[in-house]
């Protein structure tokens, strides 16, 4: 049973801000993980927008992600972003590495799951000019830590807990924040339900936004929260298919009341 925590919600991590997996547990070695998200959200307002100072926009995303586990301790990733929005046609968004490395697992003794890990992302430069698009600038550079606890009965996971901490800077402005914590509970088996909150800050010198001369949030001090709701079903061997609601509770200087909804599906192969 203890296998099924490894794979079981790779899916949900797809629609997250930096669409890296947050949890601290890498899958088995020699394991490959590939999966597809499809996220549609809007946003009716920008707080503190200049320049039109209101502005609205809808956002269609497709995230592409590969990860597997080449020894027992190293974890890489590779994400793939496409978007729409209502400043550039459907295209490429970003393109983003990231390699992790296991230091703890309470699935094999440990007290807790624990790992670190540094990614890149780069950012088509028409879609850093965009406020829908949540990124520093063109070059990101994130360097992150992840714990979490899993909780079993009679040998059965009955769910885990874990959070995430990131601090990035991109190629220029100033550096920012973001942390993810969630819950996760199984039930019947191939159920599992995920609540969870996420909050990003960015530590920039102006607070406006200067939405037809923007060039990544680097440069913005901001911050925001969301809520998250989640659910994945896993099938016995065709992978897991999730669903996730997300909604923007705090907005300053940031795209405010944002609603997503997300599905994506995730399969992994041993070799």
């Amino acid at each position: 049973m203890k296998g099924l925590t490894h794979k079981l919600l790779l899916a949900l991590a797809c629609s997250s801000l930096h669409a890296i997996k947050s949890d601290p547990w890498i899958p088995p070695l020699f394991e490959l993980n590939a999966g597809a998200s499809y996220s549609f959200s809007w946003f009716p307002d920008v707080d503190n927008a200049v320049n039109p100072s209101s502005y609205h926009s809808h956002i269609n995303q497709l995230n592409f992600n590969v990860n597997g586990s080449f020894t027992p301790q190293l974890f890489v990733e590779l994400d793939l972003n496409f978007n729409e929005t209502r400043k550039v046609n459907f295209g490429f968004e970003s393109i983003a590495p990231c390699i992790k490395y296991q230091l703890f697992n309470d699935l094999t003794g440990d007290p807790v799951a624990f790992l670190i890990g540094a990614s890149f992302r780069y950012v088509l430069d028409d879609r850093v000019r965009d406020v829908a698009v949540p990124y520093g600038g063109a070059y990101n550079f994130d360097f992150l830590m992840s714990i979490g606890k899993e909780f079993d009965k009679n040998g059965n996971i009955e769910g885990r807990v874990f959070g995430l901490f990131d601090i990035g800077v991109a190629a220029q402005g100033m550096p920012w924040i973001y942390v993810d914590i969630a819950g996760e509970a199984v039930f019947y088996e191939n159920n599992w339900l995920i609540v969870g909150v996420d909050g990003y800050y960015g530590f920039g010198t102006t607070t406006q936004v200067n939405i037809n001369k923007h060039y990544g949030w680097g440069s913005i001090q901001h911050n925001s929260m969301d809520v998250k709701l989640g659910y994945t079903y896993k099938f016995d061997v065709w992978g897991e298919l999730a669903f996730e609601y997300k909604r923007r509770v705090v907005a300053v200087s940031y795209p405010e009341e944002l609603n997503l909804f997300g599905v994506s599906y995730n399969v992994s192969f041993s070799f």
